[in-house]
């Protein structure tokens, strides 16, 4: 009788073992290449490797990040504070190649970093890109667009120019979508242009910055009369109103304005969750790369992808910019 308790004892040893185990927190080493620069190379392989362990003990923990020890700017401290209180996640490789990218306009960045997130009670797999200073601080971290996605848009056959300002729109969509995964007002509330035009289904809100920005066929929407405080001011009652939102990306197609080379449109598939609510739709936006170091959204549509034919879809011919 006592050989079998202890028998038991011992599978239930071995069972909560196995348990620690499957829980057990990642340690990630880290090897950047970029020989022109081992100095450079080494401080940002220093202090990412520290900035992902963090993450890595702290989803085991479920603890607060401890970020005094690694060389961080504000912006991206308080940025990484905020996706931590509403998307946690760990690393999901303990040894990680890495090519640093130069990044447009300045600065560098490493992507393709395997992430498990937790979303909603479940985890999900997904992608980090952590962008630095020309110094190799690190200045923010963002849910990158599937690597594939990034591949296809940044075709090598494009010219150097046209690189340059693609890698620079997919960085901003891809902070644009992290600021609604960390529900980030302030950010969204100062990348939209004063007088830009947003538009939510069937609906469109008016929202102009110093032209004016018209639809070609007026038919195609119902107006609802909403300026920018009235819609930042709905967003930050969705955000009260839900713990988790998980913003992803697809099927992204960038085009740029034929009158003005710095107006750019870019159209995706965009798939929504949240607590209570989830939805798939078409999202457009009409980014303004005057000023490279901030640029400005004209327009935001979104259509239910259920509801609206291919052709029907809204895009930069759908818009005239006066003035």
């Amino acid at each position: 009788m006592g050989s079998i308790y202890q028998l038991k004892s011992l599978l239930l040893i071995l069972m909560l073992l196995l348990a620690v185990c499957a829980e057990a927190q990642i340690y990630t080493e880290l090897d950047i290449k970029y020989p022109v620069n081992p100095e450079l190379k080494a401080n940002i392989e220093r202090n990412t490797k520290r900035l992902l362990n963090e993450f890595n003990a702290c989803f085991i923990s479920m603890s607060p990040l401890s970020l005094d020890d690694i060389q961080l700017t504000e912006t991206a401290k308080s940025r990484i504070q905020l996706i931590w209180e509403n998307t946690p996640f760990t690393g999901t490789e303990s040894k990680l190649s890495l090519n640093l990218l130069k990044r447009a306009p300045a600065g560098y960045e490493l992507r393709n970093i395997p992430l498990s997130v937790k979303c909603q009670g479940k985890t999900e797999s997904s992608e980090l890109v952590v962008s630095y200073t020309p110094t190799g601080m690190i200045e923010d971290i963002s849910f990158a667009l599937e690597y594939h996605h990034y591949k296809k848009l940044m075709s090598s056959q494009l010219p150097v120019k046209e690189l340059r300002r693609r890698q620079m729109i997919l960085n901003f969509v891809e902070n644009y979508r992290t600021a609604y995964n960390r529900k980030d007002i302030d950010f969204l509330d100062k990348v939209f242009s004063e007088h830009a035009l947003i538009i939510v289904g069937r609906v469109i809100e008016k929202d102009l910055r110093q032209k004016e920005v018209k639809l070609n066929d007026q038919k195609k929407v119902e107006f609802v009369k909403l300026n920018k405080q009235q819609y930042i001011s709905n967003l930050k009652t969705l955000f009260q109103k839900n713990n988790q939102i998980r913003v992803n990306f697809e099927e992204i197609e960038i085009s740029i304005s034929p009158k003005n080379p710095n107006v750019y449109g870019v159209k995706m598939l965009q798939y929504w969750r949240s607590g209570s609510y989830a939805d798939k739709g078409y999202l457009f936006l009409m980014i303004d790369f005057s000023d490279e170091t901030e640029p400005k959204i004209y327009v935001r549509s979104w259509q239910p992808e259920k509801e609206t034919k291919e052709e029907e879809v809204l895009d930069l011919g759908d818009f005239v910019i006066e003035g």
